[in-house]
């Protein structure tokens, strides 16, 4: 029976683990992140940006969000990754072995099988780090009593980080999934980070649960190397021994373990899917208990049927013939999680992905308000012809209530045609371009704040005057006898004439100016409305989309960079 045990022993003793340094890929990844946050502080904003309130204190809060998330990634991520790389150094000849699941999953458990059926000539030494993380010996790790619940051991077993090192192997017990405190949840993550091998059992009571799901998806995505067990796969039944009916802990039947490690199979397919995540080992279903009472026994058949020879085969081809590439890969998944994870795609604020998407959105917002201005504008534009007319309407209707009044007057009262429609014109520009500035500037205001008027006035002259036509007669220089002669003549003979011209007026050339007054004005307009849409453009929303362009590139560019930093070698 102990075939399969004794073949691990003998692997472990044979076990020599080299070291890996990554001190190179290190260094540049602290340079490239303390780098970045000294561009992030030289960055300034153009006052200019005020004229744009919202815009702005958009633009200023993603500032102070690079700030604050540069800062954190030095002060903070930085100095816990060089803590755990300095935790992992202590740990650089040591495979190391981490058990991670809830509360009475069975880990302890597992590992005092693996620490009490040891070959005879190994050594074994146990240790604990207590709330306060202080380490101390023991001698065994400790386990909860099914058979009491909770009320036996609970503190140590629940909150205490346990383990023993073997060989080459360091196993780590940790708190039960849930119910790491402040005291010694960082210990526990460092270990985790520092893991080589994880071991993930989940009680076959209710395999598989919500929380579990979610503490090993954190797992996988950074990039660890994970087995799940179904432990305590078994269950209680009754016998009769010498005449009474006792309980007795038996294997779960072989159809009930496959159906369990197919649904969890099925599980962890759901959320890996698409993923990019390291699919887990094989599921493997065991008891320890009746792995325990068959070898105490000698009950081959039950040992066999406690998969416990399963795990054992696994584990040792993983110590054969994985561990020191799992060792060796160690370094470098964890600094490619630690950039992936912790400064790029966190679901945290302080991540390039989540300010890459606040500056795009800040872009899209000055995008949308420069449209928003620039479509303000050329509705100004559009209705100048209904507002000119509008005004001319107006401007002759009082034109024609003065010419009448002005035909009234004599002497020197009475004003030439010409100096009432000059009158007139002069009205007509000072209304259009007080109409046109304040529409232009009212427009700007509600995308651009504190903008001073800027619109040049209309300057061209334009006068009204009388219309003449020229007329002409012929007058014959002889009189009766010119007239005698063409009339006996039938007009074949036409005696001297003259031809007399003369003027007479037919109305004034009003219309013609006020056309060519609306043509000149409204291109006038629609010019300096096109200037004051290119002006906003080259002095505000260019410069502003400059700005958060760059904001983007920096992170694109430091992304890319630390992307290439820890890329496989």
């Amino acid at each position: 029976m102990r075939q399969k045990l004794d073949e691990f022993y003998n692997e472990l003793d044979k076990l020599a683990i080299e070291r890996n340094s990554l001190d190179d890929k290190t260094e540049k990844l602290k340079k490239s992140i303390t780098g970045f946050e000294i561009k992030v502080k030289s960055l300034k904003i153009n006052k200019e940006f005020e004229k744009n309130k919202d815009l702005y204190d958009q633009l200023s809060k993603t500032l102070n969000t690079l700030n604050k998330s540069s800062e954190a990634w030095v002060k903070i991520n930085l100095s816990r990754l060089e803590n755990e790389l300095k935790f992992r150094d202590s740990l650089s000849d040591k495979f190391v072995v981490i058990v991670f699941g809830k509360v009475k999953a069975g880990k302890s458990s597992l590992g005092n099988f693996i620490a009490e059926h040891k070959l005879s000539k190994q050594e074994i030494k146990f240790f604990k780090y207590d709330i306060a993380g202080k380490k101390q010996d023991i001698k065994k790790l400790e386990e909860i009593d099914d058979s009491k619940g909770f009320a036996v051991n609970n503190l140590e077993c629940t909150v205490e980080i346990q383990g023993f090192n073997l060989g080459r192997m360091v196993w780590i017990d940790t708190p039960g999934l849930g119910s790491m405190t402040k005291e010694n949840g960082q210990l526990t993550k460092d270990y985790i980070q520092s893991a080589d091998y994880i071991i993930y059992p989940t009680s076959s009571a209710h395999p598989f649960q919500q929380d579990e799901k979610a503490s090993l998806e954190e797992l996988l995505t950074q990039k660890k190397a994970v087995s799940i067990f179904i432990t305590k796969s078994d269950t209680v039944e009754e016998d009769e021994h010498n005449g009474k009916l006792i309980k007795k802990t038996v294997n779960k039947t072989a159809d009930r373990r496959a159906g369990q490690e197919k649904q969890v199979k099925e599980e962890i397919k759901k959320f890996i899917k698409d993923q990019g995540y390291i699919e887990p080992e094989n599921v493997i279903s065991l008891s320890v208990h009746t792995a325990k009472e068959a070898l105490k026994n000698k009950d081959s058949k039950e040992f066999h049927n406690s998969n416990v020879e399963k795990f054992y085969m696994q584990f040792t081809e993983i110590v054969k013939t994985k561990a020191n590439k799992l060792k060796a890969e160690a370094p470098l998944k964890r600094l490619q999680s630690f950039v992936e994870n912790e400064l790029i795609n966190s679901k945290q604020e302080l991540s390039t992905s989540q300010l890459k998407q606040e500056v795009e959105k800040l872009k899209k917002d000055n995008q949308a308000s420069q449209t928003k201005f620039e479509n303000d504008l050329k509705d100004v534009k559009n209705g100048l012809s209904l507002k000119f007319e509008a005004m001319v309407t107006q401007a002759e209707s009082d034109t024609d209530t003065k010419i009448k009044e002005n035909d009234k007057k004599t002497g020197k009262d009475k004003k030439e045609l010409k100096d009432i429609y000059e009158e007139t014109f002069k009205q007509l520009k000072r209304s259009l371009n007080e109409h046109v500035s304040d529409k232009l500037n009212e427009s700007i205001k509600k995308t651009l704040t504190d903008v001073a008027k800027t619109m040049e006035s209309f300057e061209e002259t334009f006068s009204v005057d009388k219309k003449y036509n020229t007329g002409s007669i012929k007058k014959d220089k002889s009189g009766f006898i010119r007239k005698f002669f063409n009339t006996i003549t039938f007009g074949w003979v036409d005696l001297d004439t003259e031809v007399e011209t003369y003027k007479y007026e037919i109305g004034d050339n009003r219309d013609e100016v006020i056309k060519t007054f609306k043509t000149s004005s409204i291109s006038f307009y629609e010019k300096q409305i096109d200037g004051q849409i290119k002006l906003f453009k080259d002095q505000f929303f260019n410069p502003f989309n400059t700005t958060v362009d760059n904001f983007l590139n920096m992170l694109t560019a430091f992304e890319n960079e630390i992307k290439q930093i820890v890329k496989d070698k």
